[in-house]
């Protein structure tokens, strides 16, 4: 992993914990969930210094055809990759909003068998 991805993994880590959530488990979701945002962005700067279209030039310099630039793809596949894995860990609105609740219903109920505490 690189600084940054190591960085954004203790980011989410740490989400994931003080949701009391975090399991080990989790760890290689979350490794792929990173490294999926670090091909992203990578792919989005290239995609911003080259642009989407590419233009193919013949020997001479002349324009001849454009294509998609590959890094669309890879764009494309990362942000695909990096949207299910956030609903899997958590990170979009309604997988969150979905956990905060079923966090806030077991405080309520507090623990299933305190009847049974002498």
């Amino acid at each position: 992993m690189t600084s940054a991805e190591k960085k954004a993994f203790k980011v989410a880590a740490e989400i994931l914990s003080n949701w009391r959530i975090l399991s080990p488990a989790d760890s290689g979701l979350i490794a792929m969930y990173v490294n999926a945002l670090a091909k992203w962005k990578d792919a989005e700067l290239h995609l911003r210094e080259e642009g989407t279209v590419i233009l193919v030039r013949d020997e001479d310099g002349d324009n001849i055809s454009q294509v998609l630039n590959l890094y669309y793809q890879v764009w494309k596949d990362t942000m695909k990759i990096a949207s299910k894995l956030q609903q899997q860990l958590g990170f979009s609105p309604v997988a969150r909003a979905r956990i905060l609740s079923m966090i806030s219903k077991d405080e309520e109920d507090g623990d299933e068998f305190s009847e049974f505490d002498q």
